[in-house]
């Protein structure tokens, strides 16, 4: 029986197998041979002849398995190599290899797609004489430091030349591999960011910015504002925030459309940024809100010099959906010469274009310490104006219009009164403006109009056999370009049960000259209902009759001013007198307001003025004294109010 080992090492030796790899291959092979050689020998043949054989004939059968083993790892490196070789060729990464001069040695492919340059055309070139020159200077800090350390570096950013000219942005990593002797140099592995940096430009602009015109938006316009006050040094330097809002812009998109006032936006824009001085900031901060920053002003004037320039480039008249439009700006000024914060020099600017709006619009107003306490009074009105709509404080009083020939009430005028629940009765002069700015007119004016129209009705109930009485009441501007007007005034007429005949809307002249073609149209549409319109305080506006011929009006208010000095001045009484024959020849009825004496009353009548309505023959009253004066007049058969 012959004993079994495992192969020793003189027999690795022999077979050549001591320290290579491919023995994990060889062995099995050897082993299985030798055993099968072995143990089915059955020849009279010396052993140690048939060992020599089976081992001469199991070392070739190894070769031929070593060869194949050898064959099969070529082929594997070589799949690599071209996969490896393929990556390289198609990558959008240039990877450039530098010696210790910095030039390159080495550059793939790539290069060529993304620099232009011919395949290879950058060996042997100065890589610090591609890269642009603002960016040299870091690029040597970058390739210092990369070639004083091993390992890979952290990213950096420069421009590099291409063939044709232009720069491209590409950052940058760079390995020290000058000890490896396959490289020995620094590798710089660079990628073309550009498009990218180029779409976060582009983001981060339209994050700060206006989209349609292009301006700094609020956002940016007010880091800028924290930024120059803080960098307030100079006591004698000063910063300005200029606010401007635009007058009666809303009317203009309400009529035009939002594509004609987008368009009017952007031309407004356009005009204020040419006034700006360079290095300022204008910004649209919203809707028909612009506002402009200011910086290092030498005095209060100078903020005023770009506010008056704005002011005269706005006055002229702008084409918007191919008609002449004429806009103007409220513009409030705030300056500083202190450190502040932002949001206390913007409220300021506010506070003062709020005022300029208050005092006739088309104003320039300077912001005073005194004026806060005005804003925040006015800002505690506005916000009790809420809480009286919701609440509905509100209640009407009527004051009568006469027949100054007999003194019969031919109508009333519907006003409203505010009954504050902590400041009583607040007079309309001290909230109607407040109601317009804020837009709660429009709430406040359904509310008259369905409450007048209600009380119209009962008061024809309740005297049917008398000539019917008309309910007078007053559309504000706002109102008067509402959308929702007409079908209000429709609505109203059919749930109060009032005949639209015994309806007047006065409107002012100022109200109707805005927008003209639109204001005629809307008037037209209103008077299609059945109502009547009337042009309140005539004479304060455009004074013109000419413009009547055009509108569907029925009835003048001859203002006050006029009634005052007409029993004691010729000159006036003259004026008086022309409009009320201009007015009988274009058939239309005449109303004298304010008449407080009993010698305007008998000149008006000798003038052959038909209706009047002051406090010489009644103040605005109660719904239930009016009943009373009408009930009077029923049952005397006689003038509620005397004329004499």
């Amino acid at each position: 029986m012959i004993e079994m080992r495992p192969p020793g090492g003189p027999l690795r030796a022999a077979l050549g197998f001591a320290g290579d790899h491919r023995v994990g291959i060889a062995v099995p092979v050897l082993i299985g041979g030798a055993l099968v050689g072995i143990f089915s020998v059955r020849s009279e043949r010396p052993l140690e002849l048939e060992v020599k054989e089976s081992v001469l004939t199991l070392r070739d059968q190894a070769a031929v398995a070593l060869e194949s083993a050898q064959l099969s790892e070529d082929l594997h490196r070589r799949r690599a190599e071209q996969r490896f070789t393929a990556l390289i060729e198609h990558s959008s990464d240039v990877i450039t290899i530098l010696d210790d001069a910095g030039v390159i040695t080495y550059q793939t492919p790539s290069a060529a797609q993304v620099l232009g340059y011919e395949r290879g055309g950058l060996i042997a070139t100065d890589m610090i004489a591609l890269v642009h020159p603002e960016d040299r200077q870091q690029t040597r800090l970058f390739l210092s430091q990369a070639s004083g350390k091993h390992g890979v570096s952290a990213p950096a950013q420069w421009r590099l030349r291409c063939r044709d000219g232009s720069w491209r942005l590409f950052e940058n990593i760079a390995n020290n591999l000058r000890d490896d002797p396959d490289i020995a140099g620094i590798v710089i592995d660079s990628r073309d960011i550009t498009e990218r940096k180029r779409l976060e430009a582009k983001l981060e602009h339209q994050a700060l910015h206006d989209d349609l015109t292009g301006l700094a938006n609020r956002a940016l316009f007010r880091d800028r504002t924290d930024h120059a006050l803080a960098r307030l040094q100079d006591a004698a330097a000063r910063h300005a925030v200029l606010l401007l809002d635009l007058d009666n812009f809303k009317r203009i998109n309400d009529s035009l459309g939002d594509s004609a006032g987008d368009q009017l936006l952007v031309e407004v824009a356009d005009r204020i940024r040419a006034c700006c001085r360079r290095g300022d900031t204008a910004s649209r901060l919203g809707g028909d809100e612009f506002a402009v920053l200011l910086e290092n002003i030498e005095h209060t004037g100078e903020a005023i010099g770009v506010a008056d320039r704005i002011a005269a480039a706005l006055s002229k008249p702008l084409t918007v959906a191919g008609r002449e439009t004429f806009v103007t700006a409220s513009i409030g000024i705030a300056v500083k010469d202190d450190i502040a914060e932002a949001d206390e020099i913007i409220r300021n600017a506010d506070i003062a274009m709020y005022l300029a709006k208050r005092r006739g619009k088309a104003q320039i107003e300077v912001f005073q310490p005194e004026m806060q306490a005005a804003a925040l009074e006015t800002l505690e009105l506005e916000s009790d104006l809420r809480r009286a709509v919701e609440q509905e404080q509100f209640y009407l009083q009527y004051q009568p219009i006469v027949h100054l020939e007999d003194g019969r009430i031919a109508g009333v005028e519907a006003l409203v009164r505010w009954r504050h629940p902590g400041r009583g009765v607040v007079p309309p002069l001290e909230f109607i403006g407040a109601a317009e700015r804020t837009g709660l007119i429009v709430p406040i004016g359904r509310w008259v109009l369905q409450e007048a129209c209600r009380q119209g009705q009962l008061w024809r109930q309740a005297y049917p056999d008398e000539p019917p009485l008309i309910m007078n009441v007053n559309l504000s501007a706002r109102q008067l370009h509402h959308p929702d007007l007409v079908g209000t005034v429709a609505a109203v007429l059919d749930q109060s049960g009032l005949a639209p005949e015994c309806l007047t809307l006065e409107i002012t002249e100022t109200a109707m000259m805005n927008d003209t073609e639109a204001t005629i149209a809307r008037l037209y549409e209103l008077t299609s209902l059945g109502v009547r319109l009337a042009v309140d305080d005539f004479g304060t506006g455009y004074s013109s009759l000419s413009y009547l011929r055009r509108f569907p009006v029925a009835v003048l208010k001859v203002d006050k001013s006029f009634v005052d000095d007409v029993a004691d001045s010729t000159d006036l009484a003259a004026l008086t007198e022309g409009i009320l024959s201009l007015a009988r020849a274009l058939q239309l009825d005449v109303i004298a307001e304010g008449i407080e004496t009993t010698e305007q009353a008998e000149q008006l009548r000798q003038m052959k003025c038909r209706l009047g309505q002051g406090f010489r023959f009644a103040r605005p009253a109660d719904a239930q004294d009016v009943g009373r004066m009408l009930a009077r007049q029923r049952s005397a058969d006689e003038p509620a109010l005397s004329v004499d």
